[in-house]
């Protein structure tokens, strides 16, 4: 799936770290995996917030496909809440890594 303009993303970005005084521009440059995050906030902090406010759809088009596997990393799932978040974020991460067994071998 096509990632939004990087303009659109920032501005679902700057929505969640609304509580965050950071540059959030350099959040999406993170996300890219084009620099680390900025000043003290985690790049755990920012996928925990993501997946606590938008639907898988948007998720796809915030977050770049090889960044996946690290956006439902177990540190930031712990994150989640209620449980029943965690556990279907825990399926999608098992689906996914399924799928890219089946096309790579």
């Amino acid at each position: 799936m096509q990632l939004f303009d990087d303009t659109v993303r920032v501005e679902y970005i700057r929505r969640v770290l609304w509580d965050v005084h950071t540059d959030v521009e350099a959040v999406l440059r993170a996300l890219d995996g084009r620099a680390p995050a900025p000043g003290t906030l985690d790049l755990v902090t920012v996928y925990a917030k993501l997946l606590k406010s938008y639907s898988w759809h948007t998720l796809l088009r915030l977050i770049p496909a090889d960044r996946l596997k690290e956006a439902l990393d177990d540190d930031v799932l712990r994150r989640l809440w209620p449980a029943s978040l965690r556990t279907r974020y825990e399926y999608a991460r098992e689906l996914l890594s399924r799928q890219s067994v089946s096309t790579s071998g």
